[in-house]
């Protein structure tokens, strides 16, 4: 637990929290949505756990409702809405790397996700998707596609590609980055919430 606080306090990079106490008036929520397939297994796994302990330990103080979820053929609860940022929560995220194997299925995730945070009585709603490669199966590029077009216009869904050769998520999100080194994920991450829930502005 000590660890996962220093990492949220600590990481250079991700400052600009320090920088303003409260987001804009329009409330919001968020979900980061995590690729646990096996090819995240190792330090691309633990980038992303890095990545989900700033993302709930810097909106829980900005009282911006967050979730954590994993996927791979179906949607891995870590993290839900209604749960109190607490020592059993900080223990699910600390355990999201036991999860990691099998494959993943892109556009079910996204389409769940998306569901549950398009319920929720808020202004704005972003949903960040982390992945390490395309989305499997027959016709999975054309479902992801279908499933984003779905929720775009109602959601702000932001896919980050981390590591190498994941240059392929700007092909299929809007708000897409690729190619991000491990070290840096956090960062992107929390670009993408300032810039989408103008924080730090």
């Amino acid at each position: 637990r000590q660890l996962m606080q220093a990492e949220a306090r600590n990481r250079g990079e991700c400052n600009f929290w320090q920088r303003r106490s409260e987001c804009s008036k329009r409330s919001a929520a968020a979900t980061l949505l995590i690729d646990l397939s096996g090819s995240m297994e190792g330090k691309k796994s633990l980038a992303a756990l890095q990545a989900a302990v700033l993302f709930v330990e810097a909106l829980a103080p900005l009282g911006v409702p967050t979730s954590v979820k994993g996927f791979k053929r179906r949607v891995v609860p870590i993290k839900e809405f209604s749960d109190a940022l607490d020592q059993r929560s900080r223990n699910r995220i600390a355990g999201m790397l036991q999860q990691v194997g099998a494959v993943n299925n892109d556009a079910k995730a996204i389409r769940e996700t998306a569901q549950e945070l398009s319920q929720l009585s808020v202004d704005d709603r972003v949903l960040i998707v982390i992945s390490d490669g395309e989305p499997v199966g027959e016709n999975g590029s054309n479902n992801l596609r279908r499933a984003l077009q779905e929720w775009e216009p109602q959601i702000s869904i932001a896919g980050l590609g981390v590591g190498p050769g994941t240059a392929h998520v700007r092909r299929y999100y809007r708000w897409g980055k690729g190619n991000i080194p491990l070290e840096q994920l956090s960062r992107e991450v929390g670009l993408v919430l300032r810039q989408a829930l103008k924080i730090g502005a």
